[in-house]
């Protein structure tokens, strides 16, 4: 209750507090494993401008200005050439500098459909200026990505649909490159719109068309969890409670069914296995790895309860208690027995369960 206040946007907005300060006592304040919202206080993209806040404040009613990528001119049908606006325009995101996570949710609002920021100088051959934009279709083919040098980017997600009214891509719609943890993070835009219109000049009416990048956006927010001690550390990961091994069916569920099948999400990661220990802490001591979607074949008396799963070395996560059959046998008894069960233990259709 006496902890002192995180930073936020907005003091940072108002120039109380640099953006470099916010984020290092932010992530310094960030001591465990939880999945945080990542700190937005280093924008980058068509973020660098004064608007970007726009979508990144939580405000359902703002947006930020899209970008004008490039403008080409015609002069009585004669090509005059283009010229490059913001190269950056097409993508919007976040820097967390030093810092490295893993991204586990991403949700993007996109604007309602309606016109754009434009007011065309009059000119009897201009369109009128309230253009009815889907800026929410704009963001089909969009990708969600991850860099480390904020040079070359992996892709992690591709918007697939309109979202409607909200997309939320966690964890395990992303690709396996999201097991690896990330300086930035963006969402990159590849549609765009032109507009077109007529300017007087001294040499007559030039044709102007703008190219306009669709990365405008309601609001955009990445989550994720720390990657502890640098590098690709994966405790966090390992210990996202969304990311703990399961088992189907649910032990107990069925007493019919004996072979239990391993799934997580974290099976499209590269190298990742589960493992059993004996003791619940070393998984170097365990068992042979057992490789996800395949079926562990328990031996009999085997009490899977009394032993823990882990992802890789890093985390420890428990399994539920398993059933055995009071015979040793892992076959369903074909006529009814009367089970006797050791102390500790309950009997339900000659089987005994912990």
């Amino acid at each position: 209750t006496n902890a002192t206040p995180l930073p936020t946007l907005e003091q940072v907005w108002a120039g109380n507090i640099s953006a470099v300060d916010a984020l290092n006592i932010t992530m310094a304040a960030w001591t465990g494993c939880e999945e945080w919202e990542l700190p937005a206080f280093i924008p980058i993209g068509v973020c660098n401008t004064s608007s970007c806040q726009r979508a990144l404040d939580r405000n359902d009613s703002t947006w930020n200005f899209p970008a004008v990528l490039k403008t080409d001119r015609w002069l009585f049908g004669a090509y005059q050439g283009e010229e490059v606006g913001d190269t950056d325009g097409i993508y919007i995101g976040i820097d967390l500098q030093e810092y490295r996570s893993f991204l586990m949710n991403i949700t993007i609002t996109p604007r309602e459909r309606g016109p754009g920021e434009w007011d065309p100088r009059k000119h009897p051959y201009n369109p009128p200026a309230n253009v009815d934009l889907d800026w929410a279709e704009g963001l089909v083919g969009a990708k969600v990505q991850g860099s480390d040098d904020l040079l070359s980017w992996v892709d992690l997600h591709t918007v697939r649909a309109a979202p409607s009214p909200v997309l939320r891509a966690p964890f395990p719609d992303m690709t396996a490159a999201s097991c690896v943890p990330y300086r930035a993070f963006r969402l990159w835009v590849p549609q765009n719109y032109t507009r077109t219109f007529y300017i007087n000049t001294a040499d007559g009416p030039v044709h102007t068309r703008e190219t306009v990048s669709f990365a405008s956006l309601t609001d955009i927010s990445f989550s994720g969890v720390r990657s502890r001690g640098g590098g690709d550390n994966v405790l966090c990961l390992n210990l996202h409670p969304n990311l703990v091994p399961m088992v189907d069916p649910i032990p107990n569920a069925f007493p019919h069914f004996i072979n239990l099948t391993w799934s997580s999400h974290l099976s499209k990661c590269p190298g990742a296995v589960l493992v059993l220990t004996s003791d619940g802490t070393d998984p170097t001591t365990s068992s042979p790895s057992k490789a996800f979607g395949t079926t562990v074949d328990l031996e009999p008396d085997e009490v899977l309860g009394t032993e823990s799963s882990a992802i890789s070395s890093a985390a420890v996560l428990y399994a539920g208690y398993l059933s055995r059959p009071q015979s040793g046998v892992w076959t369903f008894p074909d006529t009814v027995l009367t089970a006797v069960c050791e102390p500790g233990w309950t009997v339900y259709e000659s089987w005994c369960y912990k």
